[in-house]
């Protein structure tokens, strides 16, 4: 045992002359002249570590260097001192630091102090805080100091810059000290930072008010407040930023009993609108008995913003009252704050019994927007006891209320299924189905209906609203200046749908749009300046006369059973129910022949079949 010892000291004994040699090769490798070798001596530096350290920094300040060895050095010694930060080398690191203090004390050209003060800032710890409080008192290299010590964790920084702050006569230099000691936010610091806000110089003064807001104790929060009622003007608006900070942390911290009082004194007195509005926020979420009648009364602020912050808090904000409190508002709201107060009733979830009541009477107003604006908020409670209305919301004559109905169905159809009226959800979606005319709307009760159990495809939503969906096309045909002049099909003969005309054949369309657009583009193909044919067959039970709501991109004419029912020539985009005619069906099978034609871009055809009094008519199809 003892022989094997003795021979690995021996082996470690002639291992250090080597590691040695090595280092100094790398180190003469940053001095080539060569940008390769210096760029390989940066990488083989690392297994050297901290005792590399005294060497780079001759290379580093030697004025004889050149400066591509100095740029390389120091790039050297920057990736030591942060590989001696890593997890698990508090050794290495405490070493680096050492090794950087000691040059640091003694004398050496600004430049190489300016490097050590920043590597300092990477590694420093309450060993370099001495010999950095004494470069706090050199005009040169305090600020780089000071940067170091605000990243020194510990008392001991902090109580540095704090005895520099008490000596210092500067003013700049005392506020660049004060806020490095607020960022800071170590709770000893409240005496000094207090202290400051009584300050002669002005612009410590301003420096204290912005820091304060980090220091979250009464006797600065009484200072803020009076600095905020009597400071000058920059002094008012920097405290109440502060007050606003302090109050947020109060409330942050669990301390919402103390905030609620300043984020009500900062509604009352805020300089700004921004302040206000930043009070009133923070009221909201320190809610009191008198939260609610504070918010609602808001909505009547004179300042816009402020008045939109209390609309946006009363939209997310859960506090006891505040549904009662919407309600005895609403009593004697006139025209767009009734409106609002409307809306926000829809919010109150968990309020239904008070909210409903003033819901439902709102929605028996005879103006239209009133009826709107209840129906939205229906939709927003999501309540069963709300489905009459919208029953008969969805009759309305006025357009806007019947979509508004529309929208709040699904929440109330699934409130329904809850209580097991599964059934009347269902009547319910199928109605507002009906009456949808825009895709996202039809898509969304399509799906509410499978949910509720119904089968319904695609094309079972577009027949169910009267629309044609079997086609046959004849397209493209001819152009389009051709097809205006004569026809090249006898609209009043029976179909051959075998036949070819122009040399194009007939072809089977069964459209799976929920909305029952015929899109000859995919159809046909993109083509501008040219027209054809669509054909369709629906039977009716009786004779009876109905109404046909086309649209068309761009030029359409209609014939039922060979009578031309409708015309319109011209350049235009689709919309659903465009344009309305009167035709008469037979008992039995009826012929509709629609010519389209397009000018350019977009080639569609939609056409719906209703009762005169616009009942969609799901007809049979072939």
């Amino acid at each position: 045992m003892k022989r094997t010892w003795l021979t690995v000291v021996a082996l470690l004994a002639l291992a250090l002359p080597s590691a040695c040699q090595n280092m100094e090769h790398t180190v003469q490798k940053l001095r080539s002249p060569d940008d390769n070798a210096r760029r390989q001596a940066i990488e083989e530096i690392a297994p050297f570590g901290v005792k590399a350290i005294p060497a780079l920094l001759a290379i580093i300040e030697n004025p004889d260097a050149e400066p591509g060895a100095v740029m390389a050095a120091t790039m050297a010694l920057e990736k030591v001192v942060y590989q001696s930060t890593r997890p698990g080398a508090t050794s290495e690191r405490n070493a680096a630091e050492k090794a950087l203090l000691a040059r640091l004390q003694k004398p050496a050209p600004e430049s190489l102090h300016r490097l050590l003060l920043r590597l300092i800032t990477v590694v420093g710890t309450s060993q370099s805080v001495p010999t950095l409080q004494k470069l706090l008192e050199n005009k040169t290299l305090r600020e780089a100091a000071r940067m170091a010590l605000q990243q020194i964790p510990g008392k001991e920084a902090t109580s540095a810059m704090e005895r520099a702050f008490a000596q210092a006569t500067d003013p700049q230099w005392k506020s660049a000290l004060l806020m490095a000691i607020g960022a800071r936010k170590q709770p000893s610091s409240a005496k000094v930072v207090l202290g400051a806000l009584k300050s002669a110089q002005a612009e410590v003064r301003l420096t204290a008010i912005t820091v304060a807001g980090e220091f979250p104790t009464p006797e600065i929060q009484k200072a803020l407040q009076q600095i905020a009622q009597k400071g000058s003007a920059r002094e008012k608006e920097a405290a109440q930023h502060s007050l606003v900070r302090i109050a947020e942390r109060l409330r942050r911290s669990g301390a919402a009993g103390q905030a609620a009082p300043l984020f009500q004194w900062l509604y009352a007195n805020g300089n700004t609108p921004t302040l206000r509005a930043a009070g009133l926020v923070g009221v909201a979420h320190t809610s009191n008995a008198g939260t609610a009648t504070l918010l609602v009364k808001a909505l009547n602020h004179p300042n816009p913003a402020i008045a939109r912050t209390a609309y946006s808090l009363l939209q997310e904000v859960k506090i006891p009252g505040l549904a009662e409190a919407l309600v005895v508002h609403m009593q004697n709201a006139q025209g767009e704050q009734r409106l609002r107060l409307i809306d926000l009733l829809g919010y109150q979830s968990g309020s239904p019994g008070v909210v409903l009541p003033s819901l439902l009477k709102a929605f028996g107003d005879n103006e239209p927007a009133v009826k709107v604006a209840a129906l939205n908020a229906m939709g927003r409670l999501r309540h069963a006891d709300t489905a009459s209305a919208l029953m008969v919301a969805l009759g309305h004559e006025n357009e806007q209320v019947r979509q508004a109905a529309i929208e709040a169905v699904p929440g109330v159809a699934f409130a329904l299924q809850k209580q097991g009226k599964t059934d009347l959800a269902t009547v319910l979606a199928r109605t507002a189905l009906e009456k949808a005319r825009d895709r996202e709307s039809v898509i969304r009760l399509a799906g509410v209906l499978r949910l509720l159990g119904s089968a319904i495809s695609v094309q079972d939503i577009a027949i169910q609203q009267g629309m044609v969906v079997n086609w046959w096309i004849l397209a493209p045909l001819a152009e389009r200046s051709l097809l205006r002049q004569r026809d090249l099909v006898d609209p009043g003969a029976p179909m051959d749908l075998q036949a070819e005309v122009n040399g194009v054949r007939w072809r089977r369309i069964e459209l799976d749009d929920p909305q029952g657009v015929l899109d000859f583009w995919l159809s046909a193909g993109a083509r501008e300046n040219t027209g054809g044919y669509a054909y369709a067959e629906v039977y009716s039970d009786t004779v009876q006369t109905v109404t046909l709501k086309i649209g068309s991109d761009d030029d359409v004419t209609c014939w039922v059973n060979g009578q031309k029912v409708h015309e319109f020539i011209g350049d235009r985009g689709l919309t659903i129910d465009q344009d309305t005619a009167t035709a008469t069906l037979q008992q039995g099978w009826n012929r509709i022949l629609c010519k389209v034609l397009n000018g350019a871009d977009g080639w569609q055809l939609t056409l719906r079949i209703t009762s005169p009094d616009g009942k969609p008519l799901p007809l049979q199809q072939r």
